[in-house]
């Protein structure tokens, strides 16, 4: 472990917006649950959710847009028997890994687009992990439910995230979506198209060679997509980095907006695009003092790290 401690001068247009609220199992922040926490904001707040298996189904309160972080999804777990989070409004969920033993592990069905990032998602039996109207999925993990994403929004977009494991990888019920720069790896039904009315436009993504059927019901391949070919992880049990040779790199969309951090070409999967997970040491505690402060001022922020 190293400490690393960081000063930023922040110049403002006006007073910072929301506070940062700690959620930490020890009783070194705010609050001991992440429920609590939740309960306690206002909305722009952030709670930040240090390390630690918190054993609580967690419901997001309505009409606020609420950040909720976690310390990594390798750290930071929430686990629950039956529904696991139900995200609301514009909130964004970011840095965990979410599972529900029998239940849907993420509902994100109530109102506006939610964001869902740099998550690894387990479902329940027979449920489906994530259920959303439209939302923002980018740089997930859904790994071995029984289906992965079920969506009914034309908001949804479903970009740098693997689906490994699963009966169903996107499922669309509603109206046109777009999947992209995605891993689909040993899957029944990577995509399905509910009926005519509805369309995926599926671009950029890989199709592994032990996947059954890429596309049902109606949904067809597109630009880019890469059928019945093997990503190459260097390890799928523990971090999904690609190998050198992956013919996922450099393969997604060759947009500029989608480039990965160092400015190359979107590297399909959760390593790719301005969302990715990253490959430096990985914050495992953090403190910010002030939470808030006026134009001009200055925070301090600390932060404690370990090597991937």
């Amino acid at each position: 472990m190293k400490k690393l401690t960081l000063i930023i001068a922040i110049l403002l247009l006006g007073q910072v917006s929301g506070e940062t609220i700690v959620v930490d199992q020890s009783g070194a922040g705010d609050y001991t649950t992440i429920q609590i926490g939740l309960n306690n904001t206002v909305t722009n707040d952030t709670v930040l959710v240090r390390p630690g298996t918190y054993i609580e189904g967690i419901s997001f309160p309505s009409n606020r847009k609420i950040y909720l972080i976690g310390s990594g999804a390798d750290v930071t777990i929430i686990y629950y028997i039956s529904e696991t989070v139900y995200l609301r409004s514009e909130s964004v969920l970011s840095g965990f890994t979410i599972e529900s033993t029998t239940g849907i592990a993420i509902n994100a069905t109530d109102g506006p687009v939610a964001t869902i990032k740099n998550c690894i998602i387990k479902g329940g039996s027979s449920k489906y992990a994530v259920e959303a109207s439209s939302v923002n999925f980018f740089n997930n993990v859904i790994s071995h439910s029984s289906y992965g994403l079920k969506t009914s929004g034309s908001n949804t977009k479903v970009q740098n995230s693997i689906f490994r494991g699963v009966t169903y990888g996107v499922s669309n019920t509603g109206s046109t979506i777009t999947v992209e720069n995605n891993i689909f790896e040993n899957t029944n039904y990577a995509i399905q198209q509910s009926n005519s009315a509805n369309y995926i436009l599926s671009i950029y993504n890989c199709f592994s060679a032990d996947s059954q059927n890429n596309f049902t019901g109606g949904a067809v391949a597109g630009i880019g997509d890469l059928q019945n070919t093997d990503p190459k992880f260097d390890d799928i049990t523990k971090s999904y980095l690609l190998n050198s040779d992956s013919p996922t790199r450099d393969a997604g969309n060759p947009a500029a907006t989608y480039n990965d951090g160092d400015g190359s070409r979107n590297d399909m999967g959760v390593y790719g695009g301005p969302n990715s997970w990253g490959t430096g040491p990985v914050i495992t505690d953090l403190s910010i003092s002030p939470t808030t402060i006026n134009q001009g001022g200055t925070i301090t922020i600390e932060a404690t790290a370990k090597k991937k």
